[in-house]
């Protein structure tokens, strides 16, 4: 076999064109830029482009390596001049040589004299072969003279038609400026007349891989591929004249013409048991194997045996889509795939552009599908992944050859560069977003409206949920801006709210508005970590809105301004989360009764002279994390129902406390035996905790109840309950 240094082009086979199907696509200027990536693909294929051709061709020759072997047992042999062939006199006795022939004239150096070609013509035929090919060229006469020629002649006369020789094509380089010639080097005319020959040329892809046979070789056309057609002449390669020895020249050239694909059956016997049985050459001319391996020829009775160089000094060895194959394995796996009946199919040209706009408008609207960024991966991946399998099949199950590597590169670039301007547009529209909301909403609010539009828009609509609400308000501000002229007062106001919405949304919460000098927080409404957590953030939010007013009130005292004061309420329960307003403005908030306790709670402070208080229904959700006094059972203005609440002191483990856990303690026991009628115990209880915290409202008011209502005993339906007559 011969491999000449002339790259062919990628041109398929025609074949039958499939209809693509239409794609309903939705992309605007910016989108359809993409789909210029499938034209510069297409561009590539059809200008031959190195680095587009060859990852196509190699996409092939992974689906070979996938596939494995195919076909069945092949109807053809090889015969190869191994190195142990070479060296017969290692293998064999005196005597053995003495009595054949063959093995005699193995002995001399190679190559052989042709009469041992006759032999193992001759063996093998009569051993009943259908066709005998030999992979060497006979173009001059033999160096053992011209009785070595008639020999071998006489052989090829008794089976004319069924023995096939090699011929070649040589680049001759010729002198001067004429560059390089092909010249076509046949057999010497004796072998020429009595037997039919083929060229044993194949021509490598642009990386050097033999993916084609050429069953019909113009060598016009292998020197200028651009000579018109008229000026062409055809000579068979070397497959094709072996076909035509084994089945007949009529159904061998109905069936193979062109350059079609090789359906390789497998490896070769470099990678160890190869497709096609490779046996030396020298065991068909012992006559002790050829008895035994090959029962006197019955083993290779209608085959087609191809006969030639395997040693590796040959160096007749190429590269091939199962890797490096000797060449006249190459030639034994073309003709087996033809006497099967394989062939590749390969879709035309004229589809290559079809396709792979097809897959890119595939793989940008798919992965649109699912909104978070790894699940639009995913899509991206499976859809890839599905037309690799496509592909797979269509050449596993039906020997149809379509475009793999362009189509998977089209469509990542497609899917991941149109993925990437999308979420380069989305973080640009977020952002422009993110500036308008966060200037009228909290970042809660803008975050989830952001991040997950389908849920904020359920939400908009209205749902109940667990929250945990904080009212705060300014004390005595009515005061403070009679006395402040306006320009300091709107400085001073926006000082105090930007403190306490920092504090706010440091712990997570939800600014839902500002009324007046009021701040409203939720917490839960647009994300919640629980509604345990939820609470104690808002606690935690509480305190540190005082810390933060007391480093204020340090500093405008420090500057002559007026310092202020403020009341916090807290409470929890299920409110109605949504979008609520008028057709000409809507707000974002929640509404509910729970809502409303949590104000009526923040005005409850300024009657207790306390800084925070929460509702019975957070007492539980944290009252392991903060120090907490029971302050009593109140009823609201608008609600029949009484409440219990609690003063917040501090956070557990707070090393010093204003009120101790042991004071607070006591505390509670008074407010026990207050509520149970036993007032002198309540009294005694309160004067012992007075004695620690001598200067607590609360406690100096509920001793001052306990002392009167001893003195006037409550009615029987008494319960402790405190009425408030203001909001």
């Amino acid at each position: 076999m011969r491999v000449m240094e002339i790259r062919r082009t990628f041109v398929p086979e025609p074949m039958a064109s499939h209809q693509p199907t239409q794609t309903h696509l939705r992309a605007g200027p910016l989108g359809l830029l993409w789909f210029a990536i499938p034209i510069v693909f297409f561009v590539g294929l059809w200008l031959q482009r190195p680095e587009v051709i060859v990852t196509e061709l190699r996409s092939l020759d992974w689906r070979f390596m996938i596939r494995g072997l195919a076909g069945k047992p092949p109807d053809v042999v090889v015969i190869g001049i191994e190195d142990s062939s070479l060296q017969v006199e290692q293998l064999f006795d005196e005597s053995v040589f003495a009595k054949n022939r063959g093995l005699e004239l193995m002995r001399s150096p190679f190559p052989w004299p042709r009469e041992t070609h006759g032999i193992l013509i001759e063996r093998l035929l009569q051993g009943g072969a259908r066709a005998v090919a030999l992979d060497l060229l006979f173009t001059g006469p033999s160096s053992r003279g011209d009785e070595d020629d008639a020999a071998f002649e006489s052989v090829l006369s008794r089976y004319t038609g069924r023995v096939v020789i090699g011929a070649n094509l040589a680049n001759n380089i010729a002198q001067g400026d004429k560059g390089s010639s092909t010249q076509v080097i046949y057999p010497i005319e004796r072998f020429a007349q009595k037997t039919v020959y083929g060229l044993v040329n194949y021509f490598p892809d642009l990386d050097g891989v033999i993916r084609r046979v050429g069953y019909q070789i113009s060598p016009e056309a292998v020197e200028n591929p651009a000579i018109p057609e008229e000026q062409k002449s055809y000579l068979p390669g070397f497959p094709l004249q072996i076909l035509r020895a084994a089945i007949g020249a009529d159904r061998a050239d109905a069936h193979c013409s062109g350059w079609p694909l090789i359906p390789f059956l497998g490896p070769g016997q470099g990678a160890g048991s190869g497709a096609v049985p490779v046996y030396p050459y020298h065991a068909i001319i012992d006559d002790e194997s050829w008895a035994a391996t090959f029962k006197g020829g019955e083993t290779l009775r209608d085959k087609v045996v191809v006969v030639g160089p395997t040693a590796p000094h040959f160096q007749d060895k190429h590269l091939t889509p199962f890797g490096e194959m000797k060449g006249v394995e190459i030639h034994a796996q073309a003709v087996a795939a033809a006497l099967q009946g394989m062939r590749l199919a390969e879709i035309p040209a004229l589809s290559w552009l079809p396709l792979l706009l097809a897959c890119s408008v595939v793989a940008y609207t798919v992965p649109r599908v699912p909104h978070n960024a790894l699940l639009r991966l995913a899509a991206l991946v499976a859809v890839m992944a599905a037309y690799a399998a496509l592909a797979q099949w269509l050449f596993q199950a039906h020997s149809v050859v379509v475009l793999l590597a362009t189509p998977l590169g089209a469509m990542a670039l497609v899917g991941i560069g149109s993925q990437a301007q999308d979420f380069w547009l989305e973080q640009r529209e977020k952002a422009r977003l993110r500036r308008t909301f966060e200037t009228h909403v909290s970042k809660n609010i803008a975050d989830a409206l952001l991040s997950d539009r389908d849920r904020l828009q359920s939400m908009l609509g209205g749902v109940r949920k667990p929250v945990t609400i904080l009212f705060s308000d300014v004390r005595d501000f009515t005061s403070i801006s009679e006395n402040a002229r306006p320009e300091e007062l709107v400085s001073q106001l926006n000082e105090y709210l930007s403190g306490m919405v920092d504090c706010i949304l440091h712990e997570g919460g939800t600014l839902h508005k500002f009324i007046g000098d009021a701040v409203m927080a939720v917490w839960g409404d647009t994300v919640s970590g629980g509604t345990e957590e939820d609470a104690r953030r808002a606690v935690r939010a509480a305190l540190g809105m005082f810390r933060r007013l007391a480093e204020l009130n340090e500093r405008w005292v420090a500057e002559g301004r007026i310092p202020m004061r403020m009341g916090i309420g807290v409470n929890h329960g299920e409110v109605v989360v949504g979008n609520i307003g008028s057709t000409r403005r809507m707000e974002f908030t929640v509404i509910g009764d729970p809502v409303n306790l949590a104000s009526r709670l923040e005005g409850t402070t300024k009657e207790f002279r306390c800084d925070v208080l929460i509702g019975e229904d957070v007492h539980p959700l944290v009252r392991g994390a903060f120090l907490l006094r029971p302050s009593g059972r109140i009823q609201v203005k608008g609600r029949s129902k009484p409440v219990n609440v609690y003063e917040v002191i501090g956070e557990a483990g707070d090393p010093a406390p204003r009120i101790t856990p042991e004071a607070i303690e006591t505390f509670s026991a008074a407010m026990t035996a207050f509520y149970n009628r036993r007032f002198p115990g309540a009294i005694a209880l309160f004067e012992n905790f007075l004695g620690h915290c001598p200067h607590d409202y609360l406690g100096r008011t509920y001793l001052e109840e306990s002392r009167r209502l001893l003195d006037s005993p409550p009615p029987e339906n008494w319960d402790g309950t405190y009425v408030m007559r203001s909001k």
